[in-house]
């Protein structure tokens, strides 16, 4: 505390002399300046008492991180235009989200931050690699026009992770075709999306989300998806995705 009111008084010191060296006719130059530049190296004696304090709170979390939560029967991998651990993410949060019945899910890319999952045990600590951002869940209604314009974001990108029903036909990074469980996309129709807080607020140049009509659901993006995998694996499943044809590119 005391650090942060010794740079604040100087700070308003250095303010308050130059408003009043402003208002006069001297002017003063800066003809000389030095500092020291300090370092800090690794700690060679921590505090025996700070780790006592520390230790157990670092043996829970390790621990928590270490919990197997699910098992993959196949290694899942972030791929475009479309990818089997894209497809399994947003697959999950329309099945938390069932009773909202959601018409769909985007994922932006970035979102999801390492390339694969691979087969046999996912850990506690494997989905927070993968989401490690708290960012949350919400529920937009978009007409059909601003969905129109988000699949062409998701083709301008080279294919974003989306639910199952959405089929998208890109061309060298152009939307050639975009279809909602069947049925071409009604510019008049409102529809119930699920994406994160980031994309809901223009996020990834989603600025045709900004503003919608929404609702909160208030919970983390990682969490619910934490959720849907310890369900199944309560279940007795395993964790399973692949590629279905919801993104094709046109080569």
């Amino acid at each position: 505390m005391r650090l942060k009111l010794h740079s604040k008084a100087i700070s308003l010191f250095l303010i308050a002399f130059i408003i009043i060296a402003a208002g006069c006719r001297s002017h003063y130059f800066i003809v000389k300046n030095s500092y020291d530049q300090t370092g800090i190296n690794n700690v060679q004696n921590p505090d025996s008492n700070v780790v006592k304090i520390i230790m157990p709170y670092h043996d829970s979390l390790i621990g928590k991180m270490n919990e197997v939560i699910a098992i993959s029967r196949v290694t899942l991998k972030k791929e475009q235009p479309e990818g089997s651990l894209g497809n399994l993410v947003c697959d999950l949060i329309m099945q938390h989200y069932s009773a909202l019945q959601p018409d769909l899910c985007v994922v932006n890319n970035g979102g999801l931050r390492i390339g694969q999952i691979k087969d046999g045990d996912i850990t506690m600590g494997k989905i927070y690699e993968l989401m490690p951002f708290d960012n949350s869940m919400m529920l937009l209604y978009i007409n059909g026009k601003q969905l129109k314009q988000l699949f062409e974001k998701v083709a301008s990108k080279n294919g974003w992770p989306v639910s199952v029903g959405v089929s998208l036909q890109i061309e060298k990074g152009k939307l050639n075709s975009a279809y909602l469980q069947g049925n071409e996309i009604n510019e008049s129709k409102t529809y119930k999306l699920l994406v994160s807080d980031y994309l809901a607020n223009g996020g990834d140049d989603c600025t045709m989300l900004k503003g919608s009509p929404r609702m909160d659901l208030k919970e983390l993006f990682r969490d619910v998806l934490i959720a849907e995998i310890k369900l199944k694996h309560q279940k007795g499943e395993k964790i399973a995705s692949s590629i279905d044809g919801r993104i094709t590119e046109i080569k």
